[in-house]
């Protein structure tokens, strides 16, 4: 920050942004002895443009830097994809917590267990994974917290996994997800962003394999 004089003038806003403004002003400086007859003068004082310019807050990350604007961004992810297939279908398989936890292949009969509110999801390979559910509004919306992983115990804060289920013209509808919270994980934006970016490529396969899982299921047949 520049500035001609070493205060703006009284009122001048404050905060981040630019703000530029003029001033111009006669002043009578103060009755000093001998210095006012001395120099018989009237000194004359202009408030140049000021420009503030606060700069946002940043974050260093692996040699990369961040604003805060852009970390805000970072904490959420959001992806979506169209699905052939009823809207009640897609809701049988989204309504199960942690059907994501897989090897890229939505599995038939998943290890699922219940303890209390808690869902916890097994799986040979990539651990052991809990989940309370939030919100169920069949068959549109449905809502999970990521409660633990097997880097991260159920006592730590935890992400919101929500899906949405819309129709489509035409026939099919269209499957988004948002998982949101990544920055209460860790204070270290380096930490969070870790564990972000690996969800951020896998939501984009999960989305994949829900789809191949739907649309590949049997139609149900009623009877006559």
């Amino acid at each position: 920050m520049t500035s001609a004089h070493p205060r703006p003038p009284t009122g001048a806003p404050t905060g981040r942004g630019r703000l530029s403004y003029e001033r111009d002003e006669y002043l009578t400086p103060p009755a000093v002895p001998g210095v006012l007859a001395t120099c018989g003068l009237q000194s004359k004082l202009r408030y140049a443009i000021v420009q503030l310019h606060i700069k946002p807050r940043e974050e260093a990350v692996n040699d990369t830097t961040y604003t805060a604007a852009e970390l805000d961004e970072l904490d959420r992810i959001a992806r979506q994809i169209d699905i052939d297939a009823p809207a009640e279908r897609v809701w049988d398989l989204i309504a199960r917590p942690g059907w994501y936890i897989n090897d890229g292949v939505v599995e038939d009969e998943p290890d699922l267990h219940y303890e209390g509110d808690v869902s916890v999801v097994r799986h040979p390979s990539l651990g052991e994974f809990r989940f309370r559910t939030v919100q169920l509004d069949k068959p549109r919306y449905a809502a999970f917290r990521w409660i633990g992983t097997p880097w991260r115990d159920g006592a730590t804060p935890s992400t919101l996994v929500e899906f949405w289920i819309d129709e489509r013209e035409g026939g099919g509808v269209t499957l988004r997800v948002v998982e949101s919270g990544f920055a209460s994980l860790a204070d270290d934006p380096a930490a969070w962003l870790k564990e972000r970016e690996g969800n951020d490529k896998g939501w984009l396969a999960e989305l994949e394999a829900a789809k191949a899982f739907v649309e590949s299921a049997p139609v149900p047949t009623t009877r006559p």
